[in-house]
């Protein structure tokens, strides 16, 4: 039986789930005798609860956050150590605080060092300078944008005249370079002599394809996974934080997209980066969020307990495939992208944990 026919037939029987009653975890049974139809097939308890909880985060949606705690807590009695469902308890719980005029929880341990700054989210001009870096090579000859003629004067005087490589200068040259028609041709140049200076006089029209993903495939599996109240998302963001809304990540804003990229490239964990260009495999966005079974990295713990995402099936997982293509695709090495941006880092000394060979999924 398909994943979605048992998890529809999961449907049905939330509120068992929700009195405590576990579902059996064997594949099936036969017929008893007597005539009498057979039992409905067994669902795993692993698939129960990712279901319990997707029902839960309905409820939450709905603001129904009392009946959405119930759903939440039949999930952890399914899988106990379900993550996702420990989050949106916490999510519930500072909902519940705000109804009732008390403080929300705040989050305590070794993480805690440092509260979540204010939200400060990259500027326009930042924006651009980002997918000034990371425009591939190919994509500068279609990109659109703007260059003030003023600029342009300014990067041939200061850039090309005084560039000793350029031995081919000439009116004509000059004519071709300034044509209303060439800003393909400029944006190259301006790329080619690696001019910073000057990246922030072009103004892109069009993202780089990287950036691109990361908005509609990228970044949707890491806020629903991450950008949780008392994980890294809200006011009372561990460690760092993201922004956006982890229920709704496709209606992030410009701004909120490229600051969790820039926060995403910069990060690091015990000296391991979140995305490691160098060795996409070894990305600790992607080790976090495979099972155990498959991470050679575990995410540290959180007050003294383990914190194992485990979002992605495996290896095979397409989401899996996602992430390791689109960091295979990004700007090798990373650039200096030069933007000042605070990031409140977790102790340097607590580093990532291999898993033990003998823990279970």
């Amino acid at each position: 039986m398909l994943r979605k026919d048992r998890l529809a037939i999961l449907a049905s029987i939330l509120l068992a789930a929700a009195a405590g009653v576990l579902l059996p975890v064997s594949r099936g049974q036969e017929s008893p005798p007597g005539g009498r139809p057979p039992a409905p097939p067994a669902i795993p308890q692993a698939d129960a609860a990712v279901a319990v909880y997707r029902q839960a985060v309905a409820l939450f949606d709905q603001k129904k956050f009392a009946d959405a705690d119930k759903l939440a807590d039949a999930a952890l009695k399914l899988d106990p150590e379900l993550p996702d469902a420990l989050l949106l308890k916490n999510r519930i719980a500072a909902e519940l605080s705000r109804q009732n005029g008390t403080p929300p929880p705040t989050a305590s341990g070794p993480l805690s060092l440092a509260p979540s700054p204010p939200a400060e989210l990259l500027s326009a001009e930042q924006i651009n300078r980002l997918r000034m870096f990371e425009m591939s090579t190919p994509e500068l000859k279609t990109a659109k944008g703007v260059i003030a003629q003023t600029d342009l004067d300014d990067f041939w005087r200061d850039i090309i005249l005084k560039d000793p490589a350029e031995t081919a200068i000439s009116v004509a040259e000059r004519t071709r370079f300034m044509a209303p028609g060439n800003f393909a041709g400029q944006l190259a140049k301006i790329r080619d002599k690696q001019a910073i200076a000057f990246y922030d006089k072009v103004k892109l029209t069009t993202e780089p394809a990287t950036l691109r993903t990361f908005k509609t495939r990228i970044q949707p599996i890491v806020l629903q996974n991450c950008a949780t109240s008392g994980c890294h998302g809200g006011e009372t963001a561990v460690s760092f934080r993201l922004y956006g809304n982890a229920t709704q990540s496709l209606l992030a804003t410009e701004a909120e997209t490229y600051t969790n990229f820039l926060v995403l490239s910069t990060i690091r964990t015990g000296g391991r980066p979140m995305v490691n260009r160098a060795d996409p495999e070894q990305s600790l966005i992607l080790q976090y969020l495979l099972p155990k079974r498959d991470a050679v990295l575990l995410h540290s713990k959180v007050d003294g307990k383990e914190i194992n995402i485990r979002s992605l099936s495996g290896t095979t997982d397409t989401r899996y495939r996602d992430l390791l293509e689109w960091s295979k695709a990004l700007t090798y090495p990373q650039p200096d992208y030069a933007i000042p941006y605070k990031i409140v880092a977790r102790d340097p000394k607590a580093p990532a944990t291999a898993p033990a060979a003998s823990q279970p999924r």
